[in-house]
């Protein structure tokens, strides 16, 4: 997806050994941290201060976030799986939530970087 004069993307990623259990991975764990992974970038773009006028507008209606992975090599061999295998392919296939069929989280509830804050 190309950027526009003047847009930005918030780029993340998640390491996916820290989703590893005893069972193999804990999918419950992994889909609660896409969503505040993705929670956390979109909020990043309501407190961020942009330096010049023109960047907060586009930023703002854009709201472009991207969210991807590391350690996937990793995890598997913590979990004893070779990396060719048919039982790899199927783990690393996505089956996560927070895609762009699903929408932003942003629109699901409401973002606490848009309700006032108190550091006293």
């Amino acid at each position: 997806m190309p950027l526009l004069p003047y847009e930005s993307c918030n780029l993340g990623s998640l390491n996916l050994t820290r989703f590893i259990t005893a069972g193999g991975v804990d999918l419950g764990r992994l889909r609660a941290g896409v969503h505040l992974a993705v929670r956390f970038l979109d909020d990043v773009i309501e407190v961020s201060r942009y330096p010049v006028p023109e960047l907060a507008g586009p930023a703002r209606a854009a709201r472009k976030v991207g969210l991807g992975v590391m350690g996937l090599a990793e995890m598997l061999a913590a979990l004893g799986t070779p990396y060719d295998s048919p039982a790899a392919v199927r783990l690393a296939r996505p089956r996560l939530p927070g895609n762009r069929r699903r929408g932003p989280a942003r629109l699901r509830e409401p973002s606490r970087a848009a309700r006032p804050v108190s550091f006293v």
